[in-house]
């Protein structure tokens, strides 16, 4: 159990380091964003104020969530009990068959999903049926890749063989 705790306590500090960085690379951002160095400008001012608050929003939601990162990766390095306590919580075999299970059907329904807008934009925007279009083409492939390399890893075997 010793070295399990030691395994975790490196991981963790790994991710104190990527928060770190993470948390240092979104307050640099905002402090482009504030002195103007880097403007959105769509021609279209109701779009640019719209695309400026949803980035700004999403890096202020990022950055909060990177130091509530950092607060709970510290306190687990401090206290044993709470080390424990995040090492269970990242290794119960339950939740971890429950998210594999959420993570096949939210692939199924985006898909699903995708090529419902694809058609459906067609009417409309030719740029954004195209760029649709190409995002589900490289969704589908990447979900053939995976199948072949996990059902060829795991059972060495391939779809025909079996």
């Amino acid at each position: 159990m010793n070295k399990k705790m030691d395994k975790m306590k490196a991981d963790i500090q790994n991710r104190i380091r990527q928060n770190g960085a993470l948390t240092a690379c979104c307050v640099a951002y905002l402090g482009v964003i504030a002195t103007g160095v880097i403007k959105v400008d769509l021609g279209n001012e109701a779009a640019t104020d719209f695309v400026s608050g949803f980035q700004l929003s999403l890096l202020i939601a990022l950055l909060i969530a990177c130091l509530a990162n950092l607060v709970k990766y510290q306190k687990a390095l401090k206290d044993e009990k709470q080390l424990k306590r995040l090492y269970n919580e990242e290794n119960d075999e339950r939740m971890n068959y429950i998210y594999q299970q959420m993570g096949k059907s939210f692939t199924n329904i985006t898909t699903v999903i995708m090529v419902i807008a694809t058609i459906i934009s067609g009417y409309f925007n030719s740029i954004v049926f195209f760029t649709l279009l190409a995002t589900n083409i490289v969704q589908l492939l990447i979900q053939c890749i995976l199948k072949a390399y996990y059902t060829h890893s795991t059972s060495g075997q391939t779809d025909e063989e079996i």
